[in-house]
């Protein structure tokens, strides 16, 4: 079983805990993923916590024999266009 897979199920479970050592493993990829589309930190820290939220709230619905690196990144991605998006509106 990955290390993923193992934290996932420990918030499946309902330890927290496991959604801190998640974000300390993917906080960086998100965040640069979320900076590199929209150009401005303050939305890419937004977003960051927004996906790990996401994470958080959707836990049940996480497959534990599919990586969740990509998971997260998609999430991190859709709400970063949905930024862009919005800010092009405005």
């Amino acid at each position: 079983m990955s290390q993923d897979a193992h934290l996932v199920l420990k918030l499946q479970a309902g330890d927290l805990e496991a959604l801190g050592a998640l974000y300390d493993l993917y906080r960086l990829p998100v965040y640069r993923a979320a900076l590199a589309i929209t150009r401005d930190p303050d939305a890419a820290e937004d977003i960051l916590q927004e996906t790990f939220l996401r994470l958080h709230q959707y836990i049940q619905r996480v497959n534990t024999s599919l990586p969740l690196g990509p998971w997260l990144y998609r999430i991190a991605v859709n709400l970063s266009y949905t930024w862009v998006t919005r800010r092009n509106r405005w």
